[in-house]
């Protein structure tokens, strides 16, 4: 199923031809009634210029506006329905090809694009291709050149340059300069060819200033026929000389070609009345008399064009007939068909309006912008500011600083493309401009650099200027762009500022020093400039000092040098305070002798030390095992700011020091001794540093006894045999508690054994008789911590 548009009747012969003979091509077209959905361009691409608008496939007309050195055109159109038929100007183009070369007269030149498909419907585009005058102060003098007629050039076409350099109508300018075609014989036109108003030249036989010949009047057509072409006088007499009045043209057959008088004869020489164009047919070809006869030879009334069929063919009479012979009423075009073909009205003639569909005074079939918001101020084309996007760039025109991008670039919200911001305008684009603020005016590289804006090595002086291009980065610079280490004024290879001999002729072989080593007299140098003492921290290492590198010497010429110096460290020890004296040693060039008697010394002081600052223990208790081996409590850091090196000592005989010993900076609990009833020691530590200073601190340390009891181990067996092996039972370390009681237990809950002093051991006996191979309970009590403990203690013996 097709659909269609009902469009508008459109009866439309279209010409297009050059005046100047490059392109001449005519297109009849008519009655251009229906579009269908199947019909149509998907895409129309120009050589040259651009459409306007952009290309959509449901707007038919377009502008393209060239300048005026472009002379030609080709069009590539692409079709909807790849079946489709496409002529441009009359000639078949297939989808997808471009179409030969289109010459473009000065001015504006209509283009015809139609597309048929296999149905039938078809759709028209219209192309209007403006080639603009030529503007700039200069362009009267320009000398327009044709690649047409250049032998040398591709363009090169031999028809095509005839063409352009004819001058068809005479007036002087060749057909491509010419904007005004066909301008009469002998006007005086500007060089584009168009008539200059004010220098027309004069009729000498113009007496009356009509711009006619005196011999006609009133509208004469200046044809010497004393004719008056358009008389209104009272006698009638148009002032032909057949004497013929009223409309008469004054070709002297006696017709009235006009006459509106009272007979309403048209005065040709066939007699006929009202409209007569007078070709003596008898047809009246216009007759606008009291009987309404057209007077052509059918009769036929109210707007017969004479063509003897009986059709009025313009009446606007009260009865609405056009006047076509099927008698169809209201709009009928005159085809006898019987149809009404634009009747809207009740048979009162009245024409619709044109259909607006956004409102905005635009009617559709011109409107390039149908959807515009209500509201909105138009132009003529029916697009709002907002709606103007003339490059299809997403920015209206109003907002867009760069109104040329090209399509399918990605802009900014100011509608420009990254190869369109420039900001300082030199023609490099600033995503690839390194030198983004070159002032206005200055030529610069592809990089959007001027001369002065290069500088290579980054010194502050242009690359144009510089002497040294690759002074190393961060090095003070002179006008030339040299730092002193680049300055070499005699070439050796030593820079100025270290050369002792600047003047070193060319080729010599010279010292780090910039002189000779081929030197036949040495430099003496007999004396040289003491050094001040230097005082140090103690602890400052010899490269830490900053003994000076240099020193004054002085020749036997009473001249002063500076040269390095090298110091021994001989005998320095930062560690131990006073004074030292180092000894340097001069370095001098080659051809450079030192006779002074000693070599030069330097005292460094090396100051006292203040001693450590604190000292801390990283945890000051411990928990009390029934082992023998040492218990760690923690470990010692001396705050000392100058020294990391110190000796720590429990002093011997001094408050419980001898309970406690310190390893590599780590408290030990001794733990050879139980005594009894303490759990605070007191312990004074002595650190001395690598200055000697000494510095003491006390400490409390503190015994826990909570988990002994649960922790130590109890023996569960024991043999009382009298073999003196294990003959007893008992817990001695309980003795560290100062209140524990022991219990006994047999297995039927006879207590056999008790006592509160746990160094008392239990034999196996009850009432002083041994008590049989058994299993045994035992219960212990500790008030210190108000634990107890249980356990089973099996007693055996030898049988």
């Amino acid at each position: 199923m097709y659909q269609y548009i009902r469009g508008f009747t459109l009866c439309l012969i279209i010409f297009l031809v050059s005046s100047n003979g490059l392109y001449s091509f005519g297109i009849d077209r008519s009655y251009f009634l229906t579009f269908s959905n199947e019909a149509g361009l998907s895409n129309l691409q120009l050589n040259e210029g651009r459409l306007e608008p952009r290309f959509n496939p449901n707007v038919t007309t377009y502008r393209v506006n060239l300048d005026f050195h472009t002379f030609y055109i080709n069009l590539t159109p692409f079709a909807s329905d790849p079946n489709s038929r496409i002529f441009i100007n009359g000639k078949n183009v297939a989808s997808g090809s471009a179409t030969g070369k289109i010459f473009l007269n000065p001015g504006e030149n209509k283009l015809s694009v139609e597309v048929r498909n296999q149905t039938g419907s078809e759709i028209v585009y219209q192309i209007f291709v403006t080639r603009n005058k030529p503007t700039g102060e200069n362009y009267r003098t320009s000398n327009w050149d044709i690649p047409e007629c250049d032998e040398s050039s591709p363009l090169f076409d031999e028809d095509a340059c005839a063409a352009a350099l004819r001058d068809d109508d005479g007036d002087g300018v060749p057909n491509y300069l010419d904007f005004c075609p066909g301008t009469p014989p002998g006007t005086i036109v500007d060089e584009f060819g168009c008539p200059l108003e004010d220098e027309q030249p004069e009729n000498p036989s113009d007496g009356d200033d009509d711009g006619s010949d005196d011999g006609s009047e009133d509208g004469g057509n200046g044809n010497d026929d004393g004719s008056d072409d358009g008389d209104t006088e009272d006698d009638g007499d148009n002032g032909d000389s057949d004497g013929s009045e009223d409309g008469d043209n004054g070709n002297d057959d006696g017709s009235d070609d006009g006459d509106t008088g009272d007979d309403g004869d048209n005065g040709d020489s066939d007699g006929s009345e009202d409209g007569d164009n007078g070709n003596d047919d008898g047809a009246d070809d216009g007759d606008t008399g009291d009987d309404g006869d057209n007077g052509d030879s059918d009769g036929s009334e109210d707007g017969d064009n004479g063509n003897d069929d009986g059709a009025d063919d313009s009446d606007t009479g009260d009865d609405g007939d056009n006047g076509d012979s099927d008698g169809s009423e209201d709009g009928d075009n005159g085809n006898d068909d019987g149809s009404d073909d634009s009747d809207t009205g009740d048979d009162d003639n009245n024409e619709s309006e044109p259909l607006d569909s956004d409102g905005d005074g635009v009617p559709d079939e011109f409107d390039q912008c149908p959807d515009t918001p209500e509201g909105e101020e138009v132009d003529e084309n029916g697009c709002s500011r907002d709606q103007i996007d003339t490059d299809g760039d997403g920015v209206p025109d109003y907002l867009d600083q760069c109104p040329d991008t090209p399509e399918g670039e990605e802009v900014d919200e100011n509608g420009c493309s990254r190869d369109q911001i420039d900001t300082d305008g030199d023609g490099v684009p600033d995503y690839l401009d390194q030198c983004p603020d070159t002032p206005e005016g200055e030529e610069v590289d592809e990089n959007g650099c001027s001369r002065d804006q290069i500088d290579t090595d980054g010194d502050g002086i242009p690359d144009y200027l510089d002497q040294c291009p690759d002074t190393p980065e961060g090095e003070e610079v002179d006008e030339n762009g040299c730092s002193k280490d680049q300055i070499d004024t005699d070439g050796d290879g030593v820079p100025d500022h270290l050369d002792l001999c600047p003047n070193t002729p060319e080729g010599e072989e010279v010292d780090e020093y910039g002189c000779s080593v081929n030197e036949l007299e040495p430099t003496l140098v007999v004396d040289f400039i003491d050094f001040d003492m230097i005082e140090v921290p103690w602890g400052t290492t010899f490269d830490q000092i900053g003994l000076p590198t240099e020193i004054v010497v002085i020749t036997e010429s009473g001249e002063t040098f500076t040269f390095p110096i090298i110091w021994s460290q001989e005998g320095y020890d930062p560690y131990q305070s006073g004074p030292y004296i180092l000894t340097g040693t001069v370095q001098l060039p080659q051809s450079w002798e030192a006779v002074f008697e000693n070599l030069p010394t330097i005292t460094v002081l090396v100051l006292p030390k203040d001693p450590p600052l604190d000292l801390i223990l990283s945890n000051d208790f411990f928990n009390q095992n029934d082992s023998s081996t040492p218990i760690l409590i923690g470990d010692f850091t001396v705050i000392d700011p100058l020294d990391d090196v110190h000796i720590l000592e429990l002093a011997p005989g001094v408050a419980d020091n001898d309970l406690f010993t310190i390893i590599d900076g780590q408290l030990y609990w001794n733990n050879n001794e139980l005594i009894p009833g303490k759990n605070e020691f007191t312990i004074v530590v002595t650190v001395i540093d690598r200055e000697g200073n000494i510095f003491t601190k006390e400490f409390i340390i503190s015994r826990r006894l909570t988990n002994l009891l649960m922790e130590m181990e109890i023996p569960n067996t024991f043999t009382p045999d009298g073999d003196n092996i294990n003959d007893d039972w008992g817990l001695p370390v309980l003795q560290i508690f100062n209140a524990v009681r022991l219990h006994i237990y047999e297995r039927g809950g006879l207590r056999v054994f008790f006592t509160e002093d746990p160094s008392k051991r239990w034999d196996g006996t009850y009432l002083g008789k041994p008590l049989p191979i058994d299993s045994y309970y035992y219960v212990i009590e500790v008030d210190d911590n108000e634990a107890s403990r249980k356990g089973i203690l099996n007693l055996l013996r030898r049988q």
